[in-house]
């Protein structure tokens, strides 16, 4: 029998793993409820526990319709505190009939693993509970919103030019400070780069202390991330990571199918010693360019929060360095870039990498602080500049990538990073005859929605 343990509970999972480990086959132990059906539709399960302590932003309700919808030979045995009538009605009106209270005993579980309840031993049950039956009759059933990207992109179709041969680039998305846009920066340049189909993208999302770009794109996947790929190394003595094994943890754009994310590190768990990650982002970076990944994109934590992101930033070929327009940002890069007391010039990377992007830029001022920016870096001029933007700032709330919908200001302000990892490869926007004020035919860069 393979069961598959989403209690939420570490301690509950190891005691029932212990005690019936010569009777079950653990296939997997999920600790999102947006990870359970994934893992159900990979092991093929014949039992799921599920727990009312099993966290996660999707409705229990939903959850267990969505189990039941695509799932339907799959037994669920739920284990919960007191529950309301109701969701007892519920439980039972779509076929879960082995309900433990958190206090359950060994036979009481055994009993549910190898005697279910049948329909007959619960009707009188079920005839008390009429009454809340239709409680729950039409829950809002949209998983996909959360477990995976969502597909209803406008895709860019850039043009381009056609090049022989393109060279390898690792691009470091980096900040002195929190919250200056990498993230922003790193989700987005990796649609605009996947739109050009000859390239192959890796987005990995190295920022140990903060890992945030899977809320950029609008899902979590429990089972697919840093976080899970740790856990399985953890947990097996065996484990050897390969490119077969390193795709299974990769999320594939349901839109820009040559754009493969690997989340960060985003369960909850003690953090290693930072040689730990490392040893293991450099297996990873040997074993991406094996696979042939024409660029390679790290978000990764600002400063120097944690050690790894001195490997990183020598490791990289090209490094994009975040900074918001303001005051506080422009001393922290002076501190930082300092010669004599700086943190930048000890850790020996190289300055001639870095490429500044002004995030949250005004027309009024952002002239007068790029100018004192590049003074103070002292080598490439700012690339780019993000424009203090409603529709920015709406996009990250709402998960939704600015480059989803895409517009021609987004597609230029993207352009420009882009090409400035593979020069000349993309091409900028071409006004055409026709297109004016007055209301004349707008030509489309975009094409329809897949």
């Amino acid at each position: 029998m393979k069961v598959i343990l989403a209690t939420g509970v570490l301690r509950l999972n190891k005691q029932i793993e212990q005690r019936f480990e010569k009777d079950i086959e653990i296939v997997g132990k999920p600790l999102f409820r947006e990870a359970v059906e994934g893992t159900l539709a990979r092991s093929d399960a014949d039992v799921v526990i599920l727990s009312d302590e099993l966290e996660g932003v999707t409705e229990m309700t939903e959850l267990i319709l969505l189990l039941r919808a695509r799932h339907a030979k799959a037994r669920i045995i739920y284990i919960g505190r007191k529950m309301s009538p109701e969701f007892k009605a519920f439980l039972y009106k779509y076929n879960v009939f082995d309900i433990l209270n958190e206090k359950f005993s060994e036979e009481e579980m055994r009993n549910a693993f190898f005697s279910p309840k049948s329909w007959e031993e619960i009707s009188v049950e079920i005839g008390n509970l009429d009454p809340f039956i239709n409680e729950y009759e039409k829950p809002n059933v949209k998983p996909e919103e959360v477990d995976r990207i969502e597909k209803d992109y406008t895709r860019i179709k850039p043009a381009v030019t056609n090049k022989d041969s393109l060279y390898q680039e690792i691009v470091a998305f980096w900040s002195v400070l929190d919250q200056s846009g990498k993230t922003f920066s790193a989700t987005n340049t990796a649609l605009f780069l996947a739109a050009n189909p000859d390239l192959k993208v890796l987005l990995l999302d190295f920022s140990i202390k903060n890992p945030v770009s899977h809320l950029h794109y609008g899902f979590q996947d429990g089972d697919k991330n840093l976080g899970a790929l740790i856990d399985d190394m953890d947990d097996d003595d065996e484990f050897v990571l390969n490119n077969k094994v390193l795709e299974y943890y990769l999320i594939t754009h349901p839109v820009y199918q040559n754009l493969k994310i690997l989340p960060g590190r985003i369960l909850r768990g003690a953090e290693k010693e930072p040689e730990f990650y490392i040893r293991l982002l450099a297996e990873i970076l040997e074993i991406a360019q094996s696979m042939n990944f024409s660029t390679i994109l790290i978000d990764m934590d600002s400063g120097f929060q944690h050690p790894i992101s001195i490997y990183i930033l020598r490791k990289a070929t090209k490094v994009l360095l975040h900074v918001n327009e303001s005051p506080g940002a422009l001393f922290a890069v002076r501190n930082m870039f300092d010669p004599e007391y700086g943190e930048f010039v000890p850790n020996l990377i190289q300055k001639k990498k870095l490429y500044p992007i002004l995030n949250r830029a005004t027309e009024e001022h952002y002239d007068k602080f790029t100018h004192n920016l590049d003074a103070i870096i002292d080598g490439n001029k700012t690339v780019n500049v993000f424009k203090e933007n409603s529709q920015i700032h709406a996009s990250i709330m709402a998960g939704s990538p600015i480059l989803k919908q895409p517009t021609d200001e987004s597609y230029t302000t993207f352009f420009k990073t882009a090409n400035l990892i593979h020069p000349g490869l993309f091409k900028p926007l071409k006004s055409k005859k026709g297109s004016d004020d007055r209301g004349g035919n707008k030509f489309s860069l975009f094409g329809k929605k897949k």
